[in-house]
């Protein structure tokens, strides 16, 4: 079953996922059995890849800040795409990658 698959099932069943940092966070908890604890702690890796994928925009989208329309964002190291006006990186090395809002890596 590929991660899209399972993050729909859990959805379906009204468990909401989303990443946070290297951590998976979800709720309810008293949704989830122990079996399905077992299987989101052991495919965990490729789910947070998932909902970090569907979280960022598409390369191909015009991307503007809804703060002050700046088109130029960078991707830190915890998967989080950031307005680089709005918020420039503290640290050089928090920077993953550079998104041009146009669609331009």
């Amino acid at each position: 079953m590929t991660a899209q698959a399972l993050v729909e099932q859990f959805r379906a069943r009204g468990v909401t996922l989303r990443p946070d940092g290297d951590l998976l966070r979800f709720r309810p908890k008293s949704a989830l059995t122990p079996e399905d604890l077992a299987l989101l702690r052991q495919r965990k890796p490729e789910i947070l890849d998932y909902l970090r994928a569907q979280a960022s925009p598409s390369p191909t989208e015009k991307v503007v800040c809804f703060c002050c329309h700046e088109r130029r964002f960078w991707v830190s190291t915890h998967g989080v795409t950031v307005c680089a006006k709005c918020h420039p990186p503290p640290y050089p090395d928090m920077v993953v990658e550079w998104i041009d809002g146009d669609g331009a890596s």
